[in-house]
């Protein structure tokens, strides 16, 4: 009798572990239902789509078949801060080059032809020339009284007159001196934070370009595991249907083989898909090193 209850409850603990097994499976599933939701919710908002519509993946993400140092002229070319400094290095190239104006001498010039006036003048200060033209013309002039004290003769002006005036700074305290090293500083200063964000850039690019490798190498082993098993497991489904099939290796399989067989393909699976994501993962933080947007 203790034989036969024994016999029973067997089959019925089997029964209770299958199902706690099945529902610790589905547990699973639904996490990822819950997880692809919560994703799929960041890529609309992303895109910037109705928040009910249906989005689905019609292709895998492409291929970015490139060599390591296309990987870093690609980055070095797209970087936003790269092109900021090369901005601020030709901006402070042409403020040292305008250090050397200061030691220009300041010109004026002046042309008068009657009452026509014509007037260049050069601004140490601005930098800037500026151009005047005055009509100064005679609107009243009658002779005066003999007991004036004010001019009598008529004012005329006949004729040419060409003026030139330079002023040449013999000293100035080193004040285009010192200003010049300050810019040449500055410039510097520049230069070298560009050569250390190229170098910045480099490293993050060469980290990140083996990153993908790795996950890339790490995804092929792991498919070719999962062929491997799922190989195996239709050859042990093959030999227990067909009873008088023999392959070298397949002797005295039991069920419990196949049980066994599928639990570690069903794992090889999860774990290939798994280093998918991390392979995309890697070439998404590729791109973004990058800054590389199709």
């Amino acid at each position: 009798t203790q034989i036969k209850h024994a016999e029973k409850r067997i089959p019925f603990l089997s029964r209770l572990n299958t199902e706690l097994e099945l529902s610790e499976q589905q547990l699973a599933i639904n996490e990822l239902q819950r997880r692809l939701d919560v994703d799929t919710a960041a890529l609309i908002s992303l895109i910037g789509l109705d928040p009910l519509a249906q989005v689905t993946l019609s292709q895998p993400l492409p291929e970015d078949d490139m060599t390591l140092e296309t990987a870093v002229e690609l980055a070095l070319s797209n970087n936003l801060d790269l092109r900021d400094l090369t901005g601020d290095i030709v901006r402070q190239e042409r403020l040292a080059g305008e250090t050397i104006w200061n030691r220009f001498p300041e010109l004026s010039a002046e042309a008068r032809y009657k009452d026509l006036h014509v007037l260049l003048e050069q601004h140490q200060q601005s930098q800037t020339w500026d151009a005047k033209a005055l009509y100064d013309p005679v609107i009243l002039d009658r002779e005066r009284d003999a007991s004036s004290m004010f001019q009598t003769s008529p004012r005329t002006q006949d004729g040419w007159e060409l003026r030139f005036n330079f002023n040449i700074p013999l000293y100035d305290g080193n004040r285009t001196k010192n200003l010049r090293a300050r810019e040449l500083a500055e410039l510097e200063r520049l230069q070298l934070a560009y050569v250390e964000k190229t170098k910045s850039i480099r490293v993050e690019v060469r980290r990140d370009y083996r990153a993908v490798a790795n996950a890339k190498e790490r995804m092929e082993i792991e498919e070719t595991r999962v062929r491997i098993f799922e190989q195996r497991l239709r050859t042990i489904e093959r030999v227990l249907d067909e009873v008088t099939v023999e392959i070298p290796g397949y002797q005295n399989l039991t069920y419990n083989d196949a049980f066994q067989t599928q639990a570690q393909f069903t794992e090889a699976q999860r774990v290939y898909y798994q280093t998918r994501r991390d392979y995309a993962k890697a070439k998404e933080q590729l791109r973004e090193t990058m800054q590389w947007i199709e």
